[in-house]
C-alpha cells in the first residue's frame, strides 16, 4: 500500500444559526456520457473550476467525505471531473479556476502523445488559461494534486478526486457508441496520530460510486460492446468479465496509447489495469443472463472489507443474494437479454458425471478449505480433500458437476474465465436469467452444474462467498481445459496457483495450497508447460525461472485461455 495522507469526513453537525457556514456543494457521479465545454469552429472552450465538495460514494449508506473535484462553470461538481472528448485536430481553450486554499498542479492538458511531466500550476484563488491541439486518438486523461503528490500512486488524500476523462477520437469516423469508466479511490484511516479521526473506511468507485451504486448495464446477444477504463486511483486493479472473453484493443496511459490491430489484439477475461493506466476494450455477449465485470483484488469487492463500523456486513449474511450484499466498490453489473425468438439450447448427451467435494482440506496450513474431484479426466489426489486440487475437463464435452458442500457454512463455487449459461456462473442470487437465480449451497446441499467449455486453456474455480474465509483459507484451484484425444500429462503440464491468507494477521503465502512447496524436478531437454494462477488477496507476486544461477528462457503462450499474439511472446 502507498503512503496516505488524512482524510476528513465532513461535519454534519451545526452550530447557531448565525455562525453556520454555507453548506459545501454534493459533489455528483458522472457518467461520462456528454462532453464538457462549447465546440465552435474547430475549438472546445472549456472552464473548470477546483472546488471542495461532500461527496457520497455510497449515496446515503455512509457518511459523506469532503474532497476536492473539479467543476464545469456552471454545473455542480463530479467525480469524475467533467468529461473532455473530441476528435483529432480540435484545439482546446482550457480556463482553470482553483478556488482551494493550496496551490494546484494540473497533469494532462496537453497534446498528445507525450512525455509525462507537463503540468499547469494554478495558485489558490488563481485562474490560469492554457491552449492546445488534442493530438493523436486515444484514451487519456487530466488529473491534479494539491497535497504535493507527483504521481497517482502517491495521491491519496482528500485531492484524490481530482480526475477526468479526455477522449480524442479519430477525425472523420463517427464516434463511437462506447463508455467511459474511470477507477478512483481512497482511505480513511481510523484514529491517526495526527488528532484526525476517520471512520475507517476504504473507498473504491466506478465513475464516482461504489457498487451496488454503480450504474447496471443492459445489452443484448450479439450486441458490439466498447469500452475505456481509466485507472485514476493509487494501486493496481485486475478487472475481470464474468462469462465472456474480450479483445483489448488498445492500453496506455497519461501520455500515449498503443493500439493493437486485428489478431494481435489480446484475448483476456481478466486485465490488470495499472495505476495511471488506461484499456480500451471491447466484446460481443453471446449469451443472456446476468454477470458481472469487477476488480479481482479481495478488499476492492467485499462488504467484509468495507463495513468496519456497527451495523456492518454480519448481517447481510442471511438475503442469499451474494452480488446485491456481500459484494461493494469497483464491480458492474450487467444484464444480457436474449434476441427475441431466441431458443434455448438444449444440453446434448451423454455427459460426464463429475462429483466434486467441498471439504476442509488436507495441507500444510491450518483450517483450509479443498475440494476431492472424482469422474475427471484426472481425478489428482483421492484420499482426501485438498486445496488447489486440479480440474481437468475435455474441450466441447459436456460436463454435470455435482458440487457437495460439507462445510459448515454455505458456500458457491464461480468458474473464473469459462463460457457458460448464467445460471451456473456462481454467484449466488444473481447468477440467472429472469426468477432464476443461483442458490446459495447449504451446509449438507448440492447443486449440480453443466458447462462444456469451447476452447481449451486455464481457468480458475474459486467460491463467490465470504471470500476473505474462504477464498483466503484456500477454496479454489485451477480448472484446466484440454484438447480432445489429447491426455493430461502431470509430468509435462505443471500447474502452480498461489494463494494464502494475506488479509488475516497470520499471513501464509502457499502455493498449490501448501506454505511449503518442495522442489521442481526437471529433466534437461523436454519441453514443459507452466500453468501459473495468481489467486492471492492483494499481492501481485514476482516469480523467476532459473536455470541454476541464470534466468531460463521461457516463452509466454496464452493468457487467460487466449493465445498471446506472437508480437507478445518474446522469451
Amino acid at each position: 500500500m502507498p503512503p496516505f495522507a488524512f482524510v476528513f469526513i465532513a461535519s454534519l453537525g451545526g452550530g447557531p444559526a448565525h455562525a453556520a457556514a454555507p453548506p459545501l456543494p454534493v459533489i455528483l457521479a458522472n457518467d461520462n456520457r456528454v462532453s464538457a465545454g462549447v465546440m465552435h469552429a474547430g475549438t472546445l472552450t472549456v472552464r473548470l473550476m477546483a472546488t471542495e465538495g461532500r461527496w457520497f460514494p455510497d449515496l446515503d449508506q455512509s457518511p459523506p467525505v469532503v474532497v476536492q473535484a473539479f467543476a464545469a462553470q456552471g454545473h455542480a461538481p463530479s467525480n469524475p471531473g467533467p468529461l473532455l472528448r473530441v476528435r483529432e485536430g480540435t484545439h482546446l481553450r482550457v480556463w482553470v479556476r482553483n478556488t482551494l486554499p493550496r496551490r494546484l498542479v494540473l497533469h494532462g492538458l496537453h497534446a498528445r502523445p507525450s512525455a509525462l511531466g507537463d503540468t499547469l500550476q494554478v495558485a489558490a484563488g488563481a485562474v490560469r488559461e492554457i491552449r492546445f491541439d488534442a493530438g493523436v486518438p486515444g484514451t487519456y486523461y487530466y488529473w491534479g494534486a494539491t497535497m504535493g503528490a507527483d504521481s497517482l500512486p502517491d495521491r491519496g488524500d482528500r485531492d484524490s478526486q481530482l480526475h477526468g476523462a479526455f477522449i480524442v477520437d479519430p477525425a472523420g469516423a463517427p464516434v463511437p457508441p462506447d463508455r467511459v469508466f474511470v477507477i478512483s479511490g481512497m482511505y480513511l484511516p481510523p484514529d491517526s496520530a495526527g488528532g484526525i479521526t476517520g471512520d475507517g473506511r476504504f473507498e473504491a468507485v466506478i465513475n464516482g460510486r461504489a457498487w451496488p451504486h454503480t450504474e447496471r448495464l443492459a445489452y443484448a446477444v450479439g450486441d458490439t460492446v466498447r469500452w475505456r477504463i481509466i485507472n485514476a486511483s493509487f494501486e493496481q486493479h485486475p478487472m475481470h468479465l464474468h462469462g465472456f472473453f474480450f479483445r483489448v484493443n488498445a492500453r496506455g496511459g497519461e501520455g500515449a496509447d498503443t493500439v493493437y490491430r486485428g489478431e494481435e489484439r489480446p484475448e483476456e477475461v481478466t486485465h490488470p489495469v495499472e495505476s495511471g493506466a488506461t484499456v480500451d476494450m471491447s466484446w460481443s455477449p453471446h449469451t443472456p443472463g446476468r454477470w458481472l465485470f469487477h476488480c479481482h483484488l479481495q478488499p476492492h469487492v467485499s462488504t467484509e472489507n468495507r463495513y468496519p463500523f456497527p451495523g456492518g456486513h454480519a448481517a447481510l449474511h442471511t438475503t442469499g443474494n451474494h452480488a446485491q450484499d456481500m459484494m461493494w466498490g469497483l464491480v458492474l453489473g450487467i444484464d444480457v437479454r436474449a434476441r427475441p425468438g431466441a431458443a434455448h439450447p438444449v444440453a446434448p448427451a451423454p455427459a460426464r458425471a463429475i462429483r466434486m467435494v467441498v471439504a476442509m482440506a488436507r495441507g500444510s496450513g491450518t483450517n483450509s478449505y479443498g475440494v476431492r474431484f472424482t469422474g475427471t479426466a484426472y481425478d489428482g489426489p483421492a484420499d482426501a480433500p485438498h486445496a488447489a486440487a486440479p480440474l481437468v475437463l475435455v474441450r466441447g464435452e459436456l460436463a454435470r458437476i455435482t458440487i457437495v458442500n460439507t462445510l459448515a457454512a454455505p458456500t458457491a463455487i464461480h468458474w473464473h474465465g469459462i463460457e457458460l449459461e448464467s445460471y451456473y456462473d456462481g454467484v449466488p442470487g444473481w447468477s440467472g436469467v429472469g426468477p432464476r437465480t443461483a442458490p446459495l449451497i447449504a451446509p449438507g446441499d448440492s447443486f449440480m452444474v453443466e458447462m462444456t467449455p469451447p476452447r481449451a486453456g486455464t481457468y480458475i474455480y474459486h467460491t463467490h462467498m465470504e471470500e476473505n474465509r474462504q477464498r483466503g483459507d484456500g477454496l479454489y484451484g485451477p480448472l484446466i481445459v484440454i484438447e480432445p484425444g489429447r491426455p493430461f500429462d502431470p509430468d509435462l503440464d505443471r500447474t502452480l496457483i498461489l494463494g494464502g491468507r494475506e488479509l488475516s494477521d497470520s499471513s501464509t503465502p502457499t502455493v498449490n495450497g501448501d506454505s511449503l512447496m518442495p522442489p521442481m524436478n526437471l529433466v534437461a531437454g523436454r519441453t514443459y508447460r507452466l500453468r501459473i494462477v495468481n489467486m492471492m488477496e492483494v499481492n501481485e507476486p514476482t516469480l523467476s525461472l532459473l536455470d541454476g544461477e541464470r534466468p531460463a528462457r521461457w516463452r509466454l503462450v496464452a493468457k487467460d485461455a487466449g493465445a498471446v499474439p506472437p508480437s507478445l511472446q518474446a522469451p
